[in-house]
């Protein structure tokens, strides 16, 4: 039938050297079905691997929804209690633990300031 090559730790199976039809068909069909039992392992882990996911992917699109809300024109004096609130409650939904909000400021706009310099920089004047 098959002829076994062993070396110190690789065992391989070998056609003969002029293999009839029916041990070429057995061979493809042996390695046909290795194939397809590697695809199915790894199908069944990724769906695993989804289902532990999909409990983080819940609260992302919680966040998600929660921050397409339309926002209502804030009033001219805002009570910073509120805003830290708001933050709180969307760091618990995404990081499903009790958080501490420590401080609270409007971001800087020197980032978009930079940004818009080196793109004026790179341009050339005609």
């Amino acid at each position: 039938m098959y002829t076994a090559i062993a070396s110190s730790n690789v065992v391989a199976a070998v056609l003969p050297l002029h293999p009839n039809e029916s041990q070429s068909a057995e061979f493809m069909l042996l390695g046909f079905l290795v194939v397809m039992a590697v695809l199915t392992s790894m199908y069944l882990f990724m769906k695993l691997l989804g289902l532990v996911f999909a409990g983080s992917s819940q609260k992302a699109a919680a966040a998600q929804a929660l921050a397409r809300k339309p926002a209502l024109a804030a009033p001219a004096q805002t009570d910073n209690r509120h805003i830290v609130a708001i933050i709180a409650a969307a760091a618990h939904v995404v990081l499903g633990s009790r958080v501490h909000v420590v401080s609270v400021r409007p971001a800087s706009t020197e980032w978009s300031a930079e940004g818009r310099r080196q793109i004026f920089a790179s341009r050339q004047v005609r």
